[in-house]
């Protein structure tokens, strides 16, 4: 077995846990762009991300696996920082 192959095995075995971050905004145009950025300044690449309108607001729900807790806690506080979000949850579940 090569070491890259030995590399992912072990990546794979770490248990993550899953989040999905979902965030009511107001219809910014830039709203999905900062959630979506505070990911991309972590290097996470989302599983899933989605935004749709609903009255006056945007509906953006991130899916993400993490292996800290802390760190999905981090990017919510994060992410109800951001000045046109009305408000942000996070549901937390084992890959």
């Amino acid at each position: 077995m090569s070491a890259l192959e030995s590399g992912r095995r072990a990546k794979s075995a770490v248990t993550r846990d899953f989040y999905v971050f979902a965030v009511r905004a107001a219809q910014d145009p830039q709203a999905m762009l900062r959630v979506a950025g505070l990911f991309a300044q972590r290097n996470i690449v989302p599983h899933q991300l989605s935004c749709r309108t609903s009255g006056s607001s945007l509906l953006i729900d991130v899916e993400v696996a993490l292996e800290a807790p802390e760190i999905a806690r981090l990017l919510l506080e994060k992410i109800r920082s951001i000045v046109c979000v009305e408000r942000a949850s996070l549901v937390e579940g084992k890959v």
